[in-house]
C-alpha cells in the first residue's frame, strides 16, 4: 500500500499498551467448547403461510386434481413448484 515501516520487538515488561491477543492465556486449553448450529425456519414459516392464503389452497387443488391443465407446474411437499422450483 506504499507504507514504508519496521517491525520491532518489544517485550511484554516493555511494551505498556499490550493487548489482550499477545497475552497467553491463563487457563488450560480444554476450559469448554461452543457449537453453534444455524436453525432454518424459513421453510416452516412458508408452509403455514401458505396454508392460510386461500387463493394458494385452490392454486394448488386445481394442480393436484388436473395437473396436465397445468404443465409448468408440480406438487412436491405441498408446495407448488413452476419448472421445479418453489
Amino acid at each position: 500500500m506504499g507504507y514504508d515501516y519496521e517491525i520491532q520487538y518489544c517485550s511484554g515488561t516493555h511494551n505498556q499498551a499490550a493487548d489482550a491477543l499477545s497475552r497467553l492465556p491463563k487457563h488450560g486449553p480444554s476450559v469448554f467448547m461452543l457449537l453453534s448450529v444455524p436453525c432454518l425456519t424459513f421453510m416452516d414459516e412458508l408452509h403455514r403461510q401458505l396454508e392460510t392464503d386461500p387463493g394458494y389452497v385452490k392454486r394448488r387443488h386445481e394442480v393436484m386434481n388436473s395437473p396436465t391443465t397445468h404443465p409448468d407446474l408440480s406438487i412436491s411437499g405441498n408446495l407448488i413448484l413452476h419448472c421445479g422450483r418453489i
